[in-house]
């Protein structure tokens, strides 16, 4: 099989190779195709169009896909569980003309000329690579395979993009892989990332799952823009300025957390009406928010106030199906307890010396954790 991987470029060409997959029996074909690992039958597809189509046909291939934008561009396609490294097969673009490569061989890939290394069997991190050296147009040729794999695995989802700061003096154009990504389950926004990249993710991709933006370094927009984030399951965004109001409204996400924002107390008496009149599926999946480091909301904790805007009484702890054991720093004596119209109860709290608003509804699901999904080194 080694021997047939090694002469892909020529196996679709009929005067340079007398084996021709194209014209093999289709029985012949699958046998092959079921012999061979995930890496080689990716490599098979991207030369005959018809092996593609044979190749996405069969069940339990790669489900998931990971792809990572910073100095070292990667195209990671796995089944299952990430942390099973036996299912993944990893594409590698290297930028610029510095690097060399042994037992590599040329091809071209949608009119892009490719210099592929050898294929071995597993790099260094445990995983099948496959690694191209496109000179400068790594954007081009890692947006091309991103849309060929998409075609071949049609029921392959995106889930997760890991994006950082590109590498020094190439010309990689981000925005041109991630617009043909409409969604993507998680997104970790890393240190130096260029705002407009980020503002370009947040404006054109949803993030379905889990947003992780765990740095702040003074504002990375002028202004806010976006209300794009349809999280499910946590929200981590320390440097919020680039939140529109508008996104605590449409919030239904398990645990979020928002630092360094520009929330007035306006927004967030919004947030509290709307969550109380709210029904059925409608923000119910909210169980922890905090929003710190930004407006001191000098009005909302003034138990006055609240009365009046709200009708919010004490927190009574023993009140209702609530396990306050999950957050045992949290003191809910100090706290406001408000009724959503179907019943649920949330608690409110102010932490004075920081300027931090806290919120917990009491679904009683389980251990509060917020998990953060990050791609290995």
């Amino acid at each position: 099989m080694d021997n047939l991987i090694t002469c892909l470029p020529l196996l679709f060409r009929k005067k340079k190779c007398k084996i021709k997959l194209s014209d093999m029996p289709l029985l012949v074909k699958l046998l092959i195709v079921k012999s061979m690992e995930l890496r080689d039958l990716i490599m098979l597809s991207l030369c005959s169009k018809k092996f593609a189509k044979l190749v996405g046909s069969i069940p339990n291939f790669p489900n998931k896909m990971h792809l990572r934008l910073d100095p070292f561009p990667t195209i990671s396609l796995f089944n299952g569980d990430w942390n099973d490294r036996s299912s993944i097969v990893q594409f590698q673009f290297l930028m610029g003309s510095g690097y060399r490569m042994k037992h590599s061989y040329s091809w071209r890939f949608n009119g892009i000329h490719f210099e592929i290394e050898q294929p071995t069997p597993y790099s260094q991190k445990g995983y099948p690579c496959i690694t191209a050296k496109c000179g400068n147009k790594s954007d081009v040729a890692m947006a091309s395979i991103l849309t060929h794999l998409l075609s071949v695995f049609p029921n392959c989802i995106i889930e997760e993009i890991r994006l950082g700061k590109k590498k020094k003096g190439t010309k990689f154009n981000m925005e041109k892989v991630l617009s043909l990504v409409p969604e993507v389950n998680v997104l970790d926004v890393e240190m130096d990332t260029d705002p407009k990249i980020f503002e370009f993710v947040m404006n054109n991709v949803k993030v379905m799952r889990n947003f992780t933006k765990d740095y702040y370094q003074g504002p990375v927009v002028p202004e806010p823009f976006s209300t794009q984030l349809h999280c499910t399951d946590s929200i981590l965004s320390r440097g919020c300025e680039w939140t529109l109001p508008d996104i605590l409204l449409k919030l239904n996400c398990r645990h979020s957390v928002f630092e360094y924002h520009k929330f007035v107390t306006a927004d967030l008496m919004a947030f509290l009406k709307k969550w109380m009149s709210s029904e059925g599926e409608e923000m119910k999946n909210i169980e922890y928010l905090m929003i710190a480091k930004g407006t001191k909301f000098d009005d909302m904790a003034e138990i006055e106030y609240l009365k009046k805007e709200l009708g919010v009484v004490r927190c009574d702890q023993s009140r209702g199906d609530r396990d306050t054991s999950k957050y045992p720093d949290v003191d809910f004596t100090t706290g406001f307890d408000i009724e959503r119209s179907d019943g649920l109860l949330g608690t409110i709290v102010f932490e004075y010396w920081n300027f931090t608003f806290c919120f917990y509804t009491w679904h009683n699901t389980g251990e509060f954790v917020i998990n953060f999904y990050n791609l290995p080194d």
